[in-house]
């Protein structure tokens, strides 16, 4: 049980950090989405990956760490789930 509270905190906390790393890439995306002397900014006018495409390989680290510790929390409750049922038969 001690593991499966360990497992919990840590998806809540990359959830949190998921969370507040998209609020700032939309903050950011607000403000220098465009500038004033070339118009819009996209990955059409210049050579190279757009603002998004970055963002996004910054974040899937982040992504990964969480999808494996959701995937083990699964996992974990399933097994406690099993054991618990075994019991009662």
């Amino acid at each position: 049980m001690e593991q499966m509270r360990h497992v919990r905190e840590e998806k809540r906390r990359l959830r949190r950090t998921i969370r507040d790393l998209e609020a700032d890439m939309l903050r950011h995306q607000g403000t220098t989405r465009y500038s004033y002397s070339s118009g819009p900014l996209n990955a059409s006018m210049g050579g190279g990956e757009s603002g998004d495409d970055e963002d996004g390989h910054l974040l899937e680290p982040v992504y990964a760490q969480y999808r494996h510790a959701r995937a083990k929390l699964r996992l974990l409750e399933a097994l406690v789930a099993k054991h618990d049922g075994s019991a009662t038969l």
